[in-house]
Parts: C-alpha cells; sequence; structure tokens
C-alpha cells in the first residue's frame, strides 16, 4: 500500500460537510440583515425584513433629540447582541411575525428617562403611584444593560391577535401578568422604561400612540412593580397624556392586557 492510500485510510470516511452560506446571506450577516417568512394563521405569508444598522442609525437620532446620553460603546454593544443573537432573531420573527426593533439603552434612571421622553401634555400619574412616590418608587427588572426588543409594528393590541393569533391576555389580572412574565420573562414588553420608549419613538415615527386605552391597548408591565402593587400604563386621549398608575394584583380591566415582545441582551 502506498503513502497516500495509507494517509487516506488514517482519515476514515468524510464528515458531511455545512452546506455553505452563500454569497448574499454572509452579506446580510455582515451587514446585520436578516429576511424571513411569517405565515399568519389564515396561510398567507409575509416577508419581514430587519436592518439593525439602519435601525440604529434611527435611534441614535431619537435619543440625541430626545438627549439621553448614551455610553461611548452602546453601538458596539447593541452590534454584540445582534450577532450574538441573529439566529434566534431571525427564528423569533419566522415564528411570531414580529416587524419591528426596539434599541434601549441601559443603566438610565426611569426619572431622568420620563423626562426625556414626553409627549403633548406630559404623563397623568395615578393616584396609587403619586403615594408612592411616583417614578422613583418603581422599581424595574433587567435594565441595566442595553437591549434589543422585536415587537409588532401594529398600532392595537387586539389587531396583533387578529393578524398573529397571539394572545394579548385582555382582562387578566395583575397576578395573571406576573406569571406570564415568570413562566417566559423575554415573551413580553416587561418594564415601564421599555413601555415609555415604545410609545415616544412609534409616536415619533407614526403621530399614532400605540397603547391607546379606547383601543384596548393598554398594557402590564410585570418586569416592574412599585411596592406590592403592579405597572401598567396606557395613552389617554382625554387627557392628551401618558398615564401611568398601580394597581392591586387582583385587579383586571377589558381594555388592559399584555404586549407579546421578544428580549435580547
Amino acid at each position: 500500500m502506498n503513502r497516500e492510500s495509507t494517509i487516506d485510510m488514517a482519515k476514515g470516511p468524510d464528515k458531511p460537510q455545512k452546506p455553505e452560506k452563500s454569497q448574499a446571506e454572509l452579506r446580510d450577516a455582515l451587514q446585520h440583515k436578516l429576511s424571513s417568512i411569517y405565515t399568519r394563521p389564515d396561510g398567507t405569508k409575509e416577508s419581514i425584513s430587519l436592518n439593525l444598522d439602519t435601525k440604529l442609525q434611527g435611534f441614535l437620532s431619537f435619543y440625541k433629540k430626545t438627549k439621553v446620553d448614551l455610553t461611548p460603546d452602546f453601538e458596539d454593544s447593541i452590534s454584540d447582541i445582534w450577532d450574538r443573537n441573529q439566529k434566534d432573531i431571525e427564528k423569533a420573527v419566522e415564528q411570531n411575525g414580529f416587524d419591528d426593533v426596539l434599541i434601549i439603552p441601559g443603566d438610565i434612571s426611569l426619572t431622568e428617562l420620563a423626562e426625556r421622553m414626553k409627549m403633548e401634555d406630559g404623563y397623568y400619574i395615578g393616584v396609587n403611584l403619586d403615594e408612592n412616590g411616583s417614578f422613583a418608587g418603581i422599581i424595574s427588572q433587567n435594565v441595566d444593560k442595553p437591549r434589543i426588543i422585536l415587537f409588532h409594528h401594529i398600532d392595537t393590541l387586539p389587531e396583533i391577535t387578529k393578524q398573529t393569533g397571539i394572545d394579548i391576555h385582555l382582562n387578566i389580572t395583575g397576578t395573571e401578568a406576573q406569571k406570564l412574565y415568570l413562566t417566559n420573562p423575554k415573551n413580553y414588553l416587561s418594564t415601564l422604561e421599555d413601555a415609555i420608549i415604545l410609545e415616544r419613538k412609534y409616536y415619533e415615527d407614526t403621530k399614532k400612540h400605540l397603547s391607546d386605552w379606547k383601543n384596548k391597548s393598554a398594557q402590564w408591565l410585570p418586569g416592574s412593580e412599585a411596592g406590592s402593587r403592579s405597572v401598567c400604563s396606557r395613552w389617554s386621549a382625554a387627557y392628551l397624556k401618558y398615564y401611568v398608575n398601580t394597581y392591586s394584583s387582583e385587579s383586571r380591566n377589558v381594555h388592559l392586557g399584555v404586549r407579546p415582545a421578544r428580549y435580547f441582551q
């Protein structure tokens, strides 16, 4: 047996090779882009594309306009989150129809953030929250680091269910919302910090309010608490203010649910 044959036998059978990515896929990965096909409950298909670089530039301009100070490594941190989670982001888009992203800085006090995100006539602080110290009395989880949040660019909560079949759990109690959150903490818009930024950015882009009470789009925020009370928020068209309050854990309302989302940090 010649030397060449000996070497080939030592190698053994070739292992199956993974299919190489196309040039287009490699280019999209480098440019932080993805495209997925989402199938709606009625069988219709929708192509959803997300471009992180374009979104990031939009958020940098947004935070500059609203005077939110960002850390020098903010852009690198967001790019790193995308790079580490791109496959899971693509899967979440494909399975749930998420078609937009929030890009959120970490470690900014809620009081400061609320001031920067004011809209129209500002805030209506409910009496329960006011008695607990207003924004300063709220404690939120997992807001110390930058994050990317997928959400539906859809005007109302009921329309999300209509288009995707995802349950928005209208009329659940604060306790039930907390159970949902504890079971899948990455699957719901969870904190007042994130809700305020979402509301202001959506208003900036569309001149519409995402959490309008009259559209049954108020939301529990189970990642934020004020003492033993649950936090919820909504837009009040009557007052032209963003309404924030806390309620007992057994409170419920047919206009109040949870907002589907997907978190990456």
